[in-house]
Parts: C-alpha cells; structure tokens; sequence
C-alpha cells in the first residue's frame, strides 16, 4: 500500500469489492463450507477481487476460498467497540486484547488478508477521546502481532471531535473539518461513504461501504483505469452487496434491502450492472 494506491506483485490494483456478512439468508447463520465457496465463486464472477468480511472474524473456511480462489480480504474485528457483543457490563474492557489477539493470530497466515481493521463505525467513535485511545491500544496490539500488514477501521463520515451530517445546524462546515482524531491512530482510514469522505489524503485505504445507488461513478472509473481530480481510495466495496438477515426496514421485509443477489444467492439484474462496472462483460 503506498500513496499511489494499492500494489501487487508491484502493479497497481484497484480493489473492487463487496461488504458481507456470515450469514447466508435462507440457510441462516450457519458456515456450510459449499455456501461460503458458491459466494465466493459468485463475487468473482461479478469481477470482485477482494472481499470486506463485517464486522467480526468469518468462518476460517472463508479465508481459506479466498486464499485458493483470488480474493483479498479486508479482515475485521469488532463491530462497535463496547459490551453489547459480551452481554455483560465491562466485559469489553476486560477481553478485547485477548480476544483480538486470538483473533489476529488465527488469520495472519492467510495470504488473502490485506489489512486488519478495528472494526466498523461504532457508536464508541463519537467520543474523541475514546475513539482515539481505544483505536490507538487496539493497533499497538496489532502490529505487536502482525506488523506486516497495515490497519484501518470503518469510520461513521464524521469529523474533528465528532462533528457530522446530524450535527450540521450546529457544524454546517461539517464536510471540510479535519479528519476525526481517531483516524489517526491507524495506517489509514476508510471513511463510510464516497460522498461524504471529504478531503482525499493517503490515509484514506477505501470507500466502504458505498451505495449501490451512489457508487457507480466512483468504481467505474477506478475500475478501468481513468484520470482522476483528486487521488482515488485504493479500494471500494459496495454495502450490501450480498443481502443479510437483519437491519430491515419494515415487515415482511426480513433482511437489508441493497445487494446485488437475493437471499438464495441469485443474481438481480443489478449484479449484471456492477459486472459491467467490475469487468469487461457487456
């Protein structure tokens, strides 16, 4: 990973990508290995090659088809960085380095893994303070681990001490602040969305997750190699982009409305539209 963007084997590669979860719809939260490999197949048909696994360690299975079949891989720890995962009050505090380490020591023998991320954008990061020493104990463990790779962590589109798109009565100059003080407790940062990543500096690692409805004309562009105004992420993943149970907007609706296949794993006609984005498929 440099400045320029992101290289293998010293070509420069634009990470085209979707966010998935572990569950696989119908068939639910368990890890049936012909699931994991048939989605796998399936994000490289559409002309993926790399993968966001969110927001906690996937089945080792997963890693393994990713390391045999071609994707890299966007490791992730934790969702939101507090108790609600442990079910009990200051459990957080007491098992995070532990587990992350178990964590970090499991996949760090996996060629496809890329870059450790922290987790997504939890509530936790509003808080400066926090966000910032939390973020920080939490990459010291890292490359005391691992110090091969970089890091990250999803990041909710805020600015300096916490201002955001909710705040803008207060803040109306949100989008211009510096970036969040946790951003720079790792390698880079991976704002939540294309439209609302501000400023593009080297730290910023990838737009994820974009909206398949807003995303398009920034992975086209990266895609296929065209000139760009301002420095492009290294990497871009669509939210969404397999269905998963939860996070639904209303009944009878069951699961995340975006994505690109249905909860069996068919295509939509929208997967035919991101292969043309992905690939050189018409």
């Amino acid at each position: 990973m440099t400045r320029d963007g992101f290289f293998l084997n010293g070509k420069r590669e634009f990470l085209r990508g979707f966010n998935i979860h572990h569950d696989h719809g119908c068939l639910g939260a368990a890890a049936f290995d012909r699931a994991i490999e048939r989605r796998i197949q399936t994000m490289k048909e559409l002309g993926c090659n790399a993968v966001r696994l969110s927001h906690n360690p996937h089945a080792v299975k997963v890693l393994e088809y990713c390391d045999t079949l071609g994707l890299l891989v966007y490791d992730e720890a934790y969702d939101q960085r507090n108790d609600q995962f442990y079910g009990v009050k200051g459990a957080f505090a007491a098992s995070w380095a532990k587990d992350l380490e178990t964590f970090l020591r499991r996949d760090r023998n996996h060629p496809s893994v890329f870059v450790w991320s922290l987790g997504n954008e939890g509530s936790d990061i509003f808080k400066p303070d926090y966000g910032y020493a939390q973020s920080t104990a939490m990459v010291k463990v890292m490359r005391a681990v691992d110090p091969s790779r970089p890091t990250t962590q999803g990041q909710y589109p805020i600015r300096w001490s916490g201002a955001r798109q909710s705040q803008a009565k207060d803040h109306p100059n949100w989008r211009n602040y510096p970036p969040h003080q946790a951003t720079f407790a790792t390698t880079y940062s991976a704002p939540t969305t294309w439209r609302t990543s501000g400023r593009r500096t080297a730290r910023n690692i990838s737009n994820t997750p974009s909206s398949p409805a807003r995303a398009p004309p920034v992975t086209t562009a990266a895609a296929r190699g065209q000139s760009w105004t301002r420095r492009p992420p290294a990497a871009s993943f669509y939210w969404g982009g397999i269905p998963y149970v939860g996070e639904s907007h209303w009944w009878p609706i069951k699961s995340w409305m975006s994505g690109f296949l249905d909860l069996c794993g068919f295509w939509r006609p929208s997967a035919y539209d991101v292969q043309s984005y992905f690939t050189d498929k018409r």
